[in-house]
């Protein structure tokens, strides 16, 4: 070793026991004990044990290091505790300020879950003191026979008789308004069978806003019938009004699947007497192209096993009964074929043979000819091939 390199080496090291520090990498950052400010004793600062690790002077989620650390965010923005500790609990922390269950429903009759928290417009709380929402008296997500009762009486006349529905000479009855919710997809009906006035079904954009839909008469008489598309996220504004002013009273609301309520399940039943009973209770009145006027109707639904001709009858009944099979796109349905008497021109029993697609579901309605009402029994059977 040179003197040079030698003078040099004690040099730094008398300097080192000058300054009272010792020598080496102490905060491994590779250069022994460099000038960048750090102190080489530090370590990394832990940042939920309560101590200044890294003797900054700033402990745990006050020091800069811990800002993306979890034990310094708040995870969970509905768990009602304070989860990074700062003193501010779900929504009052403003590490939660773009989660979705602290948004707001800000738009009340779009249709749209605004806030994400699984409940749009007038079934969202954020909603209740809106003027699109502020006539509802009920909310519902549910569905089922009287799911929904009350009266109209003592109400008010919300809205008006429409081209569509309601009387022209008086105006309509007073209105009794719920917001709905699907509780799942596909077709559902809302019906007021049971009522005991003469009622109309409307379908309001708001409470301030127009009718999208109505409906008068039914095939439950003068109760009124709707089916709409179940659709995630989507509220139903729903008025159960009166034909005319003086139409008021208690109302039973009743909502089911398909667009005929109501509807016995067969699955996919094929055989003799898949179904029996009396239809002398049956409050349903389904207008056929086969009958005179609506009669007591009963309405089971049926998917097509396979694809085929499958002949449909009321062999074995004791009335004039009228039949019918009814399918469609989703929530409109129609009358595809329908019988009378069939070939028993004495018991006035009913059959007709139809091609079906497998899997397909149709509604199957049968009723008494006029007021016609007894013990019925409905067989489904595969046609035989000639």
């Amino acid at each position: 070793m040179t003197r040079t390199r030698l003078s040099a080496l004690l040099l730094g090291l008398t300097t080192c026991l000058a300054m009272g520090a010792g020598c080496g990498d102490k905060d491994n950052d590779t250069a022994a004990d460099d000038t960048s400010g750090g102190d080489d004793t530090a370590t990394a600062e832990v940042c939920d044990d309560g101590a200044d690790n890294d003797g900054d002077g700033a402990t745990d989620c006050d020091d800069s290091d811990c800002v993306a650390d979890p034990a310094c965010v708040e995870t969970d923005c509905a768990d009602g505790a304070d989860n990074d500790g700062d003193g501010a609990t779900d929504c009052d922390d403003s590490d939660c300020a773009t989660a979705a269950e602290c948004q707001t429903e800000d738009e009340c009759a779009d249709g749209v879950d605004n806030d994400q928290d699984g409940v749009s417009d007038c079934l969202d709380e954020d909603c209740d003191a809106d003027a699109a929402c502020t006539c509802v008296s009920d909310a519902i997500t549910n569905s089922g026979q009287s799911v929904l009762s009350g009266t109209t009486e003592g109400g008010s006349d919300l809205f008006p008789s429409s081209e569509e529905c309601g009387s022209s000479e008086d105006g309509s009855g007073n209105d009794y308004v719920f917001a709905w919710a699907a509780p799942d997809e596909g077709c559902w009906n809302i019906n007021t069978d049971g009522s005991d006035f003469d009622t109309i079904l409307r379908i309001v954009s708001s409470c301030d806003g127009e009718e999208l839909d109505c409906n008068d008469d039914s095939e439950f008489g003068l109760q009124s019938s709707i089916t709409v598309p179940g659709v995630p996220g989507h509220t139903y504004l729903i008025s159960v009004d009166g034909y005319g002013a003086d139409d008021v009273g208690s109302f039973v609301v009743n909502i089911g699947p398909g667009p005929l309520g109501g509807a016995t399940d067969l699955g996919d039943a094929t055989g003799a007497s898949v179904a029996s009973g009396d239809n002398s209770g049956a409050t349903a009145a389904v207008d056929s192209d086969c009958g005179s006027s609506p009669g007591a109707s009963v309405i089971f639904a049926w998917t097509a096993p396979s694809t085929g001709d499958y002949t449909f009858d009321t062999y074995g009944s004791d009335f004039d009964t009228i039949l019918g099979l009814w399918g469609g796109d989703r929530c409109q349905e129609e009358e595809l074929t329908c019988d009378d008497d069939g070939d028993d021109e004495v018991n006035n029993e009913s059959e007709f043979t139809a091609t079906v697609e497998a899997g397909t579901p149709y509604f199957i309605v049968l009723s008494g000819y006029s007021a016609a009402t007894g013990n019925y029994i409905l067989n489904i059977n595969e046609a035989a091939q000639e």
